[in-house]
């Protein structure tokens, strides 16, 4: 059976995606794997340079990734990574004003931005894969 111009099309966008989806990947496990052995000891601190360097990556590859991966998106994943981003700013915005105020009037710690950050990139995460993987 002969493959039609429409099938080696998709053959070739999948490739892009999966390429696009491993090199930022790898990338974000990288960041991750930096900021897990950092942690909150002083002593393994950024010097500035390599946080401002760190932080210029960061605000390209963010932006660059992102353009890439969805250019490379079907209308379905699409729609799941608009619904999982929505999901995650929802949950942002519900949870890190009220956690504010509650600590100005001193009633709970101070908000842990990096737990907001991992919360939210958790609900996006779960909320696409729901969406994604349910029949």
């Amino acid at each position: 059976m002969t493959e039609g111009p429409g099938e080696r099309a998709e053959r070739l966008r999948a490739r892009r995606y999966w390429a696009v989806s491993l090199v930022f990947g790898l990338m974000g496990a990288g960041v991750g794997a930096t900021l897990a052995y950092l942690g909150d000891n002083d002593a393994r601190s950024l010097s500035a340079s390599w946080a401002v360097g760190v932080t210029l990556l960061y605000a390209i590859c963010l932006p660059l990734g992102s353009w890439l991966f969805l250019r490379q998106t079907d209308e379905v994943d699409l729609r799941d990574n608009l619904i999982g981003c929505t999901a995650g700013i929802y949950f942002y915005t519900m949870l890190y004003p009220g956690w504010y105020f509650l600590w100005k009037g001193g009633l709970v710690p101070e908000p842990d931005h990096q737990l907001l950050f991992i919360g939210t990139m958790g609900v996006v995460a779960a909320v696409y894969f729901w969406k994604r993987l349910r029949p």
